[in-house]
């Protein structure tokens, strides 16, 4: 009797498990152990324990990158819209002298917003700091190196910014703006008193400081109408002193940091285009032949990057 035929059977091969998302695909082959001399078995872990310390680093400094940039901004409009409220109810509070006053005049205007605002009180005869205010800028007692420094960064942001919101505040008096806040940032609006400074500045009659130069177009009601406007000039805080400064005949030059920072590529290339466009904007008379050969240059570059 015939013996009856079995079908021979190849195992299927294991499949190739693979790693997380995004991983490499990890073979199930059998690989030779390396020789004990070649290896460093604590190093793997080591390494990946400072990758991972790199990485969740680098998301803290984004956060907190965010986060400072946040309170900066809400203390800068804080501040916008006190020195308007003080400018506007008391005449004796002369905001041009934050744009063209000598260093007394300055002083005076400084003190009388920080009594406006909460930081200084006055007896009729001596102004001087709120405990709290000097506890908070001011060397105390106690106040260690990284305190002291801690200190000095809140003075010199602190003028810096009190001496910004003046002049913006001044601006929008002289030219019969609303100044409001919207979302922990300062919109500025044209009136039927204003002359039209605004519009001709930024190309819209109501403008939010939010360094966003393409801006939602309103309806009249001050509704967002889903369009989009591109403004002729970023619109923010440094932008409005710029103007002030050159409507009182002074050329207001912003603060540079000069500490090194790295900056990606397309971020660059943002910040380059930016200043350029600002450049050409402003720029009168006619293009010399040097600046034209450039532009050009500059365009055809642009075509071919964007083809």
């Amino acid at each position: 009797m015939a013996k009856k035929a079995v079908a021979k059977t190849t195992p299927k091969a294991a499949p190739k498990a693979k790693a997380e998302e995004g991983g490499e695909e990890l073979g199930t082959a059998l690989v030779a152990m390396p020789k004990s001399t070649a290896l460093s078995t604590e190093v793997g872990m080591i390494a990946l324990n400072h990758l991972t310390a790199l990485a969740t680093d680098e998301q803290m400094i984004d956060e907190l990158r965010s986060g400072k940039e946040s309170h900066r901004g809400k203390a800068q409009v804080l501040l916008a819209i006190a020195a308007y409220k003080a400018g506007s109810a008391d005449r004796s509070i002369n905001l041009a002298h934050a744009v063209t006053g000598n260093k007394s005049q300055k002083g005076i205007l400084g003190k009388q917003m920080r009594l406006a605002i909460g930081l200084m009180v006055s007896d009729g005869q001596k102004t001087d700091w709120t405990p709290e205010a000097r506890a908070a800028i001011m060397a105390m007692p106690g106040d260690d190196h990284r305190t002291l420094k801690r200190k000095k960064s809140i003075r010199t942001n602190f003028s810096t910014m009190m001496t910004k919101s003046m002049r913006v505040a001044l601006h929008a008096i002289e030219r019969n703006l609303i100044v409001k806040e919207e979302n922990g940032v300062l919109r500025l609006t044209e009136t039927k008193k204003s002359d039209g400074a605004l519009t001709k500045h930024f190309g819209a009659a109501s403008v939010l400081l939010n360094e966003d130069q393409n801006a939602p177009v309103l309806d009249k009601k001050g509704k967002a109408t889903g369009l989009v406007k591109p403004l002729k000039v970023l619109p923010s805080f440094t932008e409005v002193v710029r103007a002030v400064g050159k409507a009182h005949g002074v050329e207001i030059v912003p603060r540079v940091d000069s500490r090194v920072k790295a900056v990606d590529a397309a971020t660059h290339l943002v910040g380059v285009a930016e200043d350029i466009t600002k450049a050409i904007n402003g720029f009168t008379g006619e293009m010399p032949e040097a600046v034209v050969k450039a532009l050009t240059a500059l365009r055809n570059a642009i075509d071919k990057a964007i083809d």
